[in-house]
């Protein structure tokens, strides 16, 4: 009996969820683009001046690679670069956690910090390596698609 789990599924699957995490991030971003911007603050990497336009700039990015995803096109490097982009995200809160910032990642578009704020880095951090074992899956799925063609 064959799988229903195919290369081709798995990595349409694989696409749409993560293309579906950045289209949720974004608009949240855009309904709360007040805490949006004091959440990029928060990192202290930018100032005032800049913070706004870094919160465009995430708002931009994570609307184009929600369409680019859903798209089918260059399947490979769309993972790609999602896998670089939450790595750099993880690599962005453990500065800010290193540094002894207390700060909400602001992924979803809140700049409210949380209790424990070790506790939210731990869990940002986690949940950053699921999207990237999932677009990782879709990566290795495009893989096995040429192996069985």
């Amino acid at each position: 009996m064959k799988s229903i789990f195919t290369p081709q599924i798995i990595d349409i699957s694989s696409r749409w969820i993560i293309s579906a995490i950045f289209s949720v991030s974004a608009v949240m971003k855009m309904i709360s683009f007040k805490d949006t911007t004091v959440a990029v603050l928060g990192y202290e990497i930018v100032g005032i001046s800049l913070a706004s336009y870094v919160a465009i700039g995430l708002i931009a990015m994570e609307t184009f690679m929600a369409l680019w995803g859903v798209s089918g096109w260059k399947k490979q490097l769309f993972h790609q670069i999602t896998i670089t982009i939450f790595v750099v995200f993880i690599m962005f809160i453990i500065s800010a956690w290193a540094r002894g910032l207390e700060i909400n990642c602001g992924c979803f578009g809140s700049s409210e910090v949380p209790e424990n704020p070790v506790l939210g880095y731990i869990k940002d951090i986690i949940r950053d390596c699921v999207f990237i074992a999932i677009s990782a899956v879709g990566l290795w799925s495009l893989g096995r698609k040429k192996k069985d063609d």
